[in-house]
């Protein structure tokens, strides 16, 4: 029995045979159109006829669409009806055929063996390729089961009759399905071709809903392969056919579950933790206890990624408690060791022979279940816990098991492999070995880094090499040579700045952009300018969003913005990164000194190098530093605002000045002398970057940069620089601003000026690419939910880092003279987020802007007399202590915090 496949309109008469045939059509079209199907299905029920083929094919059509919006109880109790009238009537056929739907209902409710039942009842009552849709079935519960051989050797045996017979949609099913499988099976090729297939067939019978799973089945794909962009681009396709067809709940479930996983990848632990909190929240109520065991595993893993130990070991245990429910044992597996590697984050205890034991017989299981990736991350567990139990045999066999990872597998897993090795290498006393394995580890994750094109994908993906990091500075540390300690720091600091990337070219980006500052300005309620581009489509949505967009956070426009950003294609040059030269680094220093800190295992240290020679200095704990970072950063901004009687503000001053000393302390220890004596790069390290450098007494006595790491100084300090083409702009509503572009414009008078009425981001964005020296004078906000949307305000709206990231290229010398310019968000392996970040990752070679907020009006004489000496080609970090040194004896609190807040970044 076949069934048109076309799309319809049902018209429902008195005859028999209409309502028949259109009950026939409804189960034909519960695929792709489901809520029709649904609809058709209940109207034909409610027209109460006595023929028992009709009721059946009816309820069989109601329980297909009920499936497929995931509300099972509804769906069976349908299929169940249909059974028994069709079977009551002696219609074989049909009740053979709603038993196969029901099958795979029964299996997620949690009931396979009795999926499996009602396969068996129906598959003698079919033949040709009904009776192969039944083994396509009973394939697809072995998948679900996790028997994945004996589902693909199903798939294998069904695919043959279902091509034979012309059941062109169930082998849409069966391709889409079993490249999921193959995908489990690390046999992504051939995955790809079933699922490309699989799509081509669905689009061209107008089956909807397969065409939306097949674009979410190819996200999953793309994400077990490693390829972010392409995963998140699927996925965002998913999610809008799934939209369109009204389909909601458990899909979009499953949808964000296998979303989190691939964000976990990229390193972006936090919003994978809330993508899989929001897909456990939309399976609350549903029936579909299989979905919700793997959304259970999907939070337990983004828990523990995230730090939250705890909450993944209870989803994790939560997990394998329903899989054994399930008889599920693959995926039990798989499920106690997320719980297990949850409690092993918090355990306090001395490893035991027999707790490796245990490890040993978790990591024996997933191999078995044939969960080959996991096993071997566990395997590697398995090592490093031999390895503290003294049982030097099993850690190397482990670890060789582990390491042969390090050639197959997403770029993920293969730097895991290396870190096996590495640590096999190390415990049999091959340091040289070791640092190999490392590096060649790191290799991997700059190449997959040089993929990816959204920054905030390049910055996160760092975290996959903390423990190779780590591993090498352990090395370097404990063979003490200061050259070998600051070479181990370069491998893995600000690595993404040093990719070359080429703008991306998206209209709808823009558009995005563009419509996020529209809707900006009217939640202002001021006059917005018109925004650029073709907008007016966007007119209606802006309107809704401006209703329901909250006043803060990340609203649906910006979520959109960055995930058409992540999924972008790859805008990075495939190429290593450099190695680092400390030869160059130490004749382009000439008389400067380079202080770079480290913190490894909560221990603070310090390399300087100078007069060609580079020095090592163990410091104390970074612990005390913390506090009293806070402390400045708060006395500058209480100056800044310069309220409180003179009595209060001269406490705020003292307390700044105890604060700097203390932490100069700290940091400089026993070079805090030769450090007063030179002009300095100042290379910080995690929460240091938090430092308003030109508080403290070494930095304050000479020139000093920031710099995020020695080998991104010396690019920037031997790139050619042109002092020609100046631009001076400012944004409104900020009354120092214009003064400070007036006085500018006064002492540059060959300057390109947009004063605050004319400085539009479009036109400050047209401007920039045209200039060696830009002067932004504005509003700075610094977003610390999402540092890609901080961003300098002018005329029309925010200028973001999203912004900047299109611009073809940006000037040598940037002045930002806006509150928290230099801020940067600050992600495993000194990777940085924010507008510096970006400008210098970009191109610009030195980039002048305070690290906390300052007062607008008492900028501008600093402001002028920075921009006076850059005319005169001073280079920017002298230029800067020089400005500042004009008003070093100033009594006005707010200039006191002022010169105490910019800070000269880059070189």
């Amino acid at each position: 029995m076949h069934y048109n496949e076309r799309p319809y309109t049902l018209a429902v008469s008195d005859s028999d045979a209409d309502l028949l045939a259109g009950a026939q059509e409804a189960v034909a079209a519960a695929q792709h159109d489901p809520q029709a199907a649904l609809d058709a299905a209940l109207e034909i029920l409610a027209a109460g006829s006595t023929n028992p083929q009709i009721e059946a094919t009816a309820h069989w059509a109601a329980g297909l669409a009920q499936r497929e919006f995931n509300r099972l109880t509804e769906a069976e109790d349908h299929l169940v009806r249909a059974i028994a009238v069709a079977s009551e009537a002696g219609l074989p056929q049909i009740a053979a055929l709603a038993r196969i739907s029901r099958a795979l209902v029964l299996t997620y409710l949690g009931r396979a063996e009795a999926g499996l039942a009602e396969l068996d009842l129906a598959e003698p009552d079919l033949g040709g390729a009904q009776r192969s849709r039944a083994q396509m079935q009973r394939a697809l519960i072995m998948q679900r089961l996790g028997r994945l051989d004996e589902a693909l050797a199903g798939y294998a045996q069904a695919l043959p009759g279902l091509i034979a017979g012309g059941d062109h949609v169930a082998e849409v099913r069966l391709r889409a399905n079993r490249g999921i499988a193959l995908t489990y099976r690390n046999e992504l090729l051939a995955a790809d071709a079933d699922l490309v297939r699989a799509r081509e067939i669905a689009a061209e019978l107008g089956q909807s809903m397969q065409v939306a799973a097949c674009s979410h089945n190819l996200g999953f794909l793309h994400g077990r392969r490693g390829d972010v962009p392409r995963s998140l681009g699927w996925f965002d396709r998913a999610r809008t056919e799934y939209a369109r067809l009204g389909v909601d709940g458990g899909l979009n479930a499953v949808l964000l579950a296998d979303r989190a996983d691939v964000l976990l990848d990229a390193g972006l632990a936090n919003e994978a933790l809330q993508c899989s909190r929001r897909a456990l929240g939309l399976l609350a109520d549903t029936a579909n206890s299989v979905d919700v065991a793997e959304a259970q595993l999907a939070l337990a893993r983004a828990a523990l990624a995230a730090g939250d130990d705890r909450l993944a070991q209870g989803q994790a245990v939560a997990a394998a408690e329903l899989f054994d429910a399930q008889g599920r044992a693959t995926w039990a597996a798989l499920a106690r060791y997320l719980a297990f590697i949850s409690a092993e984050a918090t355990r306090t205890t001395d490893v035991s022979t027999s707790y490796v034991d245990q490890a040993q017989t978790i990591a024996d299981d997933l191999a078995a279940a044939g969960w080959s990736l996991e096993a071997s991350t566990a395997r590697s567990l398995v090592g490093r816990l031999a390895l503290q139990a003294g049982d030097l045999v099993r850690a190397d066999r482990e670890l060789a098991v582990a390491a042969t990872a390090r050639t197959s597998g997403s770029a993920i897993y293969q730097v895991g492999g290396w870190y096996a090795e590495a640590l096999r290498r190390t415990a049999a006393g091959d340091r040289r070995g070791a640092r190999r394995a490392v590096r060649a580890g790191l290799t991997i994750i700059d190449r997959h880094r040089a993929t990816l094109g959204a920054a905030d994908l390049r910055a996160h993906v760092a975290t996959h090499g903390d423990r190779l990091a780590d591993l090498l500075m352990s090395l370097a540390i404990q063979g003490r040579r200061a050259r070998d300690i600051l070479a181990a720091a370069e491998s893995w600091r600000a690595g993404s700045l040093s990719i070359p990337v080429t703008p991306p070219r998206d209209p709808i980006l823009a558009e995005r952009l563009s419509a996020l500052r529209a809707l900006a300005a009217e939640r202002r309620g001021g006059n917005a300018l018109e925004p650029s581009g073709d907008l007016g489509r966007l007119e209606s949505e802006i309107r809704d969003l401006a209703r329901s967009r909250p006043a803060s956070g990340d609203s649906r426009l910006e979520g959109e913005i960055r995930d058409l950003a992540r999924s972008g294609p790859e805008r990075g040059a495939n190429s290593r990164r450099a190695q680092f030269d400390h030869h160059a680094l130490a004749a382009q220093l000439g008389d400067r000194m380079l202080v770079e800190w480290v913190v490894h295992q909560g221990q603070l240290s310090v390399v300087w190098v100078v007069d060609g020679r580079t020095r090592w200095s163990p410091l104390q704990d970074i612990a005390p530093a913390l506090p009293e970072i806070q402390s400045i950063r708060m006395c500058l901004n209480r100056l800044a605002r310069g309220l409180g009687s003179s009595a209060w503000q001269a406490i705020m001053r003292t307390t700044l000045a105890e604060s700097a000393a203390r932490l100069s302390t700290v940091l400089f220890g026993p070079i805090a002398a030769q450090a007063a004596e030179h002009e300095l790069v100042l290379v910080p390290t995690g929460p240091l970057h938090a430092v308003p450098w030109s508080a403290l007494e070494p930095v304050r006595r000479s020139p000093s940069v920031i710099a995020p790491s020695a080998s991104a100084w010396l690019a920037a300090s031997t790139r050619p620089l042109q002092r020609t083409r100046l631009l001076i702009a400012g944004g409104p509503d900020l009354p120092g601003a214009a003064a400070e572009v007036d006085a500018l414009a006064r002492s540059r008078p060959d300057a390109l000026v947009l004063r605050p009425a004319e400085a539009t981001v479009a036109a400050v964005m047209e401007a920039l690419p045209e200039v060696n020296i830009a002067h932004l004078a504005a509003h700075g906000t610094f977003r610390t939910d999402n540092p890609q949307f901080s961003s300098l305000h002018f005329a029309d709206g925010a200028l973001t880092v999203y912004d900047l990231e299109t611009l073809r290229r940006v000037p040598d010398i940037l002045v930002l003279s806006a509150c928290d310019a230099a801020a940067v968000n600050v992600r495993p392996g000194d990777e940085l987020l924010g507008l510096s970040a970006a400008l210098l990752g970009m191109g610009t070679s030195s980039l002048i802007a305070p690290s906390v907020p300052v007062p607008d009006d008492a900028t501008v004489a600093l402001m002028v007399a920075l921009q006076e000496r850059l005319a005169a080609g001073e280079r920017a970090p002298v230029a800067l202590w020089r400005a500042i040194g004009g008003f070093a004896d100033s009594e006005d609190s707010r200039v006191h915090s002022t010169i105490r807040s910019f800070v000269t970044l880059g070189a």
